[in-house]
């Protein structure tokens, strides 16, 4: 491989990933890809490009863009694990609980002593059936 297709491979890898912290940001921010180009000052077919990795972006739209989603330039570039994981933990942790008052009948928010005597009380219940 030359170095020039070497270097066209590493753009689009980075643009695909640009595209798919955009998209996670932008899904996090309960937007559009409407309401976020309206924001930005970019057509909406732009944002699409963007996300799916079609086409670069200018600095400018990226400092737009981070301001827009409430995040660092950085990690719309580089992503940022950490932060990410953070902001996908509260769904998590939120239908880790449903889950759990609908099997063992626990209220939304519980401490983990009420939640290890229900999963006794359940197990105990099923072993006492036939």
């Amino acid at each position: 491989m030359d170095i020039q297709r070497e270097i066209d491979s590493i753009v689009q890898e980075r643009r695909a990933a640009f595209g798919r912290h955009l998209k996670f940001r932008r899904i996090r921010a309960g937007l559009t890809k409407t309401e976020l180009s309206r924001r930005v000052g970019a057509n909406p077919s732009t944002v699409y490009n963007w996300e799916h990795g079609h086409s670069g972006i200018t600095l400018d739209s990226v400092f737009r863009l981070a301001a827009v989603l409430g995040c660092s330039v950085a990690s719309m570039v580089d992503g940022d694990v950490a932060e990410a994981f953070e902001e996908a933990k509260g769904p998590l942790v939120e239908r880790v609980r449903a889950l759990e008052k609908a099997v063992f009948g626990l209220p939304a928010k519980v401490d983990a002593e009420t939640v290890n005597d229900a999963i006794k009380k359940n197990l105990q219940e099923n072993r006492s059936k036939p």
